[in-house]
């Protein structure tokens, strides 16, 4: 356990990506960026940089996947996510890069393309309706908890108040 040894990989030229796969996880890209490049510095060794970490996140993630990306151009799919500059989490913007992997956050994004189409827009999905998404999820949930008999064990009381109200 523990940092993976990025210095070693990329020296021998594996193909390094870092992502998300799990929701409680926060899909928070943003946070993984960020986390990553501290683990490597845990250390004491400042090897890594932000502009490494963006590299990874975005075309070596996609490389590692297989995928071909690199570029925006006419009569390519995009899928891209506007981030808005001028967010306070984005100030003083004294280098774009260091700013967007050790300070933004999601709510620093203006809006979203998934295959060149427009999905979200000022924090709201354009696609699907969000309310009935985490219905549906929490509902899901639920089933499956009350099928493996913890349909009580798992939901805090201060949850079940919550949601009462």
């Amino acid at each position: 356990t523990g940092p993976a040894p990025l210095p070693e990989l990329l020296e021998a030229g594996v193909r390094v990506g870092i992502g998300l796969d799990q929701p409680n996880d926060g899909h928070d890209m943003f946070q993984l960026m960020k986390l990553s490049m501290l683990a490597q510095r845990a250390g004491g060794d400042l090897w890594g940089s932000p502009e490494l970490m963006l590299e990874l996140a975005t075309a070596g993630g996609a490389g590692a996947l297989g995928l071909d990306t690199g570029g925006i151009e006419v009569g390519r799919w995009a899928d891209l996510v506007v981030v808005n500059g001028r967010h306070p989490s984005l100030q003083p913007r004294h280098s774009a890069v260091s700013n967007l992997v050790l300070a933004a956050g999601p709510q620093a994004i203006r809006s979203v393309y998934t295959r060149g189409v427009k999905t979200v827009e000022s924090g709201r999905h354009l696609v699907w309706d969000e309310d009935e998404v985490v219905d549906a999820a929490d509902e899901a949930m639920r089933r499956c908890l009350a099928r493996a008999g913890l349909s009580n064990g798992l939901w805090s009381e201060w949850t079940r108040e919550q949601e009462e109200q």
